[in-house]
């Protein structure tokens, strides 16, 4: 593995096997001194979006393969700041083969390098399925473009708010290490992460019913 990810290790909430299509949400509290620079390094199996006090750093795993995963970089240095400090992880795991996935193992492997201190995954980070998500249990949406997503948002907390107590959250599985266990390469990711821009404003300018031509549903 990359040794940019040594002490850091692969986590998953704790469990026996693996089920289909989880959705597991990720925290870890730390304290800086010196926030002028900082990059996450991040991978999962199979996505993830990740946040850091609350705003949110970046998301999309490369599609690549179970044990020779791929990682992807992000600046977070406009997000840092001293003292407190909030990360966390929204880790989706597939676990089902489709024409644009091939099953591997659950997990997430993170480093979040302010300066010279490192905070990695490990045993000390805590995690909760998704109350939001629906985990497994849903129909595929096609055979290539995998299950379908249920969110409901009555059940979603503000999880991501550095302020949110997690007292109730249980610790996390450490899975593997640097080099043992299933995953066996994490390099670079070979094309760049997507850049998730300003949002578009935008307005309604007409609505009503498309009838097809010679057709009347009503």
């Amino acid at each position: 593995m990359d040794n940019l990810f040594r002490n850091a290790s692969w986590i998953w909430k704790k469990q026996t096997g693996d089920s289909e299509h989880q959705y597991v949400c990720f925290r870890k509290e730390f304290s800086v001194e010196d926030s002028s620079s900082g990059k996450l390094y991040i991978s999962a199996d199979t996505d993830f979006v990740a946040y850091l006090n609350g705003q949110e750093i970046g998301r999309g795993q490369f599609s690549d393969y179970p044990e020779e995963k791929t990682y992807s970089e992000f600046q977070v240095e406009s997000l840092l700041k001293p003292g407190k400090n909030v990360f966390c992880v929204l880790a989706y795991y597939c676990g089902a083969d489709f024409s644009t996935y091939t099953p591997g193992r659950a997990g997430m492997i993170a480093i979040l390098k302010v300066r010279e201190q490192k905070i990695v995954t490990d045993d000390s980070w805590k995690c909760i399925q998704s109350p939001a998500f629906q985990s497994g249990g849903l129909p595929r949406l096609t055979r290539q473009l995998g299950f379908v997503t249920m969110f409901d948002a009555r059940h979603d907390s503000d999880w991501i708010n550095p302020d949110f107590d997690d007292s109730a959250w249980a610790a996390v599985e450490v899975r593997a290490g640097m080099a043992d266990g299933f995953w066996k390469k994490l390099s670079m990711r070979p094309v760049p992460s997507l850049n998730i821009g300003a949002r578009i404003p935008v307005q309604v300018v007409m609505q009503g019913v498309i009838l097809r031509k010679q057709e009347n549903f009503r």
